[in-house]
């Protein structure tokens, strides 16, 4: 997290500026392959750096994040940087596309390629003194070791027996989710469920807000520019960890992304790991709620609890409910001009199903009640 002086952002000259201090730093670490973000307020790189962000949160409080950051860092947040990794997959890599400048990204977020030169020099190819440890110690056999960097703990549990849980530290840097996948997440067999979260907040999202440190998080993160429900968050990023630890549960192999509102994250997540065990069912199901959310735009669903008459207020044909039963109890019917059921069904409260219900041009009504949107096929 680089601070600088404040630019003049009426004017493209302040992107000359801030590539001077990317090649300045990029000379100081002898290589072009390292993020950095460049602001103009010392409070916002307090609040976002990996090493003081818990502190500044702790100290001033979440509120004081929201409320005063957040609007400082749409005027002062200047450029990220991301050199060394592919935009897509997040892997190392030294093709031109794998050094990109998001300017602005609390703005218009244009993006441009861009890679800062670095010149050899004598002094670069000197080893390091006794007080300076090399950054790239050897493993055990000799390679060089991957980084492991900052991690992140994500914790399953069946929340009816406590003794249940399972934990997998994570490393941002190089994510491995192959332990996790390999170990078997606790389920409650009554409900279907189990609770994945991570283990630092306690809670699925919260806590202070953090800060990419890989090219595809960086991609997750700038998705959720436009999200009212995901707006930039700590959640944004954690949210599709937890996705990626949890497998073969009632929820994945079911129901997620459940909800048109989950499909952005339900993307990000196989953008993390696109080897996730359950992805060919999930990508089924993207493409299924993705449909849902323009039949929501379009106004072509039903929904909230009434008496819907054919032709008039719904369209005849085949529809289905994701949430029914989760909350509610739900009731639905198909009736006729009298007012008397033709068919009739529902789930009931604690148990989530799947219910799909065909209205025929025959029916007079629709009856709903409970069951959350019904989304035509």
């Amino acid at each position: 997290m680089l601070t600088a002086a404040k630019f003049n952002f009426a004017h493209d000259g302040y992107k000359d500026q801030v590539k001077l201090i990317l090649a300045d730093l990029a000379r100081d670490h002898g290589s072009a392959d390292f993020i950095a973000n460049v602001v103009t307020n010392k409070e916002i790189a307090l609040a976002e750096s990996i090493t003081t962000s818990l502190d500044f949160s702790a100290e001033r409080g979440d509120d004081y994040v929201t409320n005063t950051i957040l609007p400082l860092e749409e005027m002062g947040w200047a450029a990220n940087y991301t050199g060394g990794a592919d935009p897509v997959s997040g892997e190392p890599s030294d093709d031109p596309s794998a050094y990109e400048i998001l300017w602005r990204p609390y703005a218009d977020g244009e993006l441009e390629t861009w890679q800062p030169v670095v010149s050899t020099s004598p002094d670069a190819t000197e080893a390091p003194s006794a007080s300076e440890p090399s950054a790239e110690p050897a493993s055990d056999a000799g390679e060089e070791a991957e980084p492991v960097g900052p991690l992140l703990k994500v914790e399953c549990v069946d929340p009816n027996n406590l003794d249940s849980v399972v934990a997998f530290p994570i490393s941002r840097s190089n994510p491995d989710f192959s332990e996790a996948w390999t170990t078997p997440i606790p389920v409650d067999k009554k409900l279907d469920f189990s609770m994945c979260s991570e283990a630092d907040t306690g809670v699925y999202g919260g806590g202070p807000k953090l800060t990419p440190v890989t090219a595809v998080e960086q991609t997750i993160w700038n998705s959720a520019k436009g999200n009212s429900i995901y707006k930039r968050q700590r959640s944004t990023l954690t949210n599709v960890y937890v996705q990626c630890v949890e497998h073969d549960t009632p929820a994945l192999l079911k129901d997620y992304p459940s909800a048109p509102n989950l499909v952005e994250e339900a993307r990000n997540m196989l953008l993390l790991c696109p080897d996730h065990p359950n992805a060919a069912a999930i990508k089924k199901r993207i493409v299924v709620q993705a449909g849902f959310g323009q039949q929501i735009a379009n106004g072509e669903t039903i929904r909230g609890d009434d008496t819907f008459v054919v032709g008039q207020d719904v369209e005849p044909g085949t529809y289905r409910t994701f949430t029914a039963g989760g909350v509610f109890s739900c009731i639905w019917s198909r009736r006729n001009a009298s007012d008397l059921p033709i068919a009739q069904g529902g789930a009931n409260q604690g148990r989530a199903h799947e219910i799909t219900v065909t209205i025929a041009p025959s029916d007079y009504s629709f009856y709903t009640e409970g069951c959350g949107v019904w989304f035509r096929l």
